[in-house]
């Protein structure tokens, strides 16, 4: 810490995101953190403050549905989805909303190398606008699936602002349906 090299200075702000895949590992490794901070300190005779923020709870899809989202978009996509090997530590306000309604988080491929168009999270970021149409058919998929053969009289129609609509504009006139 500080601003030189060779001056101790009178106090150092160390800032971070701790994130991890269940609760108890959190509030486990935050107490750790304390411990060993204040540990280090003391060896040193200073003091340490240490304040861990809550954050973003983990984002965790629930299995049954992404393994029906998986296969109709495996069959919307063919050869463009991919399972990720391993779990992926994003810090995604998306978790508080898996808490209280069904739904999945995936991410999807936007940038296209050959027009230049950089990724997510670029000041330059400008998306394919074939993602576009992509992401629109995986939402009405998802909708579909989430409202269920059971689902009432609007079972298969998709919600929209202005009102039902029976389908995507795309399905009503196969000739005119986008190439995905």
């Amino acid at each position: 810490g500080g601003s030189k090299d060779n001056v101790l200075p009178d106090r150092v702000d160390i800032e971070g995101t701790l994130r991890t895949f269940r609760p108890e590992t959190r509030r486990r490794m935050a107490r750790r953190i304390r411990e060993r901070a204040q540990g280090i300190a003391r060896s040193a005779r200073g003091s340490a403050a240490v304040t861990v923020r809550r954050g973003y709870p983990p984002l965790v899809n629930p299995p049954v549905l992404t393994e029906r989202l998986e296969a109709r978009f495996r069959t919307l996509f063919p050869g463009r989805v991919h399972r990720m090997a391993e779990p992926v530590l994003g810090g995604e306000d998306f978790a508080y909303f898996l808490r209280r309604r069904p739904g999945m988080f995936l991410r999807m491929g936007t940038a296209d190398g050959k027009l230049g168009s950089a990724s997510l999270h670029s000041a330059r970021y400008l998306p394919d606008p074939r993602s576009l149409l992509s992401g629109a058919a995986a939402h009405v998929a998802a909708v579909a699936i989430l409202q269920g053969p059971t689902a009432g009289p609007s079972a298969g129609k998709l919600a929209h602002p202005a009102g039902l609509l029976a389908s995507p504009p795309a399905a009503e006139n196969p000739s005119r349906r986008p190439s995905l």
